[in-house]
């Protein structure tokens, strides 16, 4: 079983925790390297990314997220609001009644998934 296996086993995954491995507090090198196994996972053709200059980092031990269920939410209501431009009323209820981390936590995720409004 390779590492990125063996972090995921019995995690119900959610695109906040994906990004948040490979956003974990490492080497730009290793980071490469988990984006190359988790896009070999999921069977992804693009190529990892090798420069992470102004992305923010977690950490090591808190890098995974919990409650897939409400992010997966959150995360849907934010695709429709990036793509009006405008935050719903949905998104808005999906923010405040979803995961326990705190707000900084919640926008970091939606950060690394490119949902934040300018």
């Amino acid at each position: 079983m390779d590492n990125i296996h063996r972090v995921l086993l019995g995690y119900q995954i959610d695109p906040f925790s994906v990004m948040g491995i490979i956003n974990r507090g490492t080497t730009n090198a290793n980071r490469t390297i988990l984006a190359k196994e988790l896009a070999n996972a999921f069977d992804i053709k693009v190529p990892a990314p090798t420069q992470f200059e102004g992305i923010p980092v977690l950490n090591n031990m808190n890098s995974l997220f919990n409650g897939a269920d409400e992010l997966w939410e959150l995360f849907g209501h934010a695709l429709k609001s990036a793509d009006t431009g405008v935050f719903l009323d949905e998104f808005k209820k999906a923010f405040d009644d979803g995961f326990v981390f705190g707000n900084q936590r919640k926008w970091t995720g939606l950060y690394y998934n490119g949902l934040v409004l300018d």
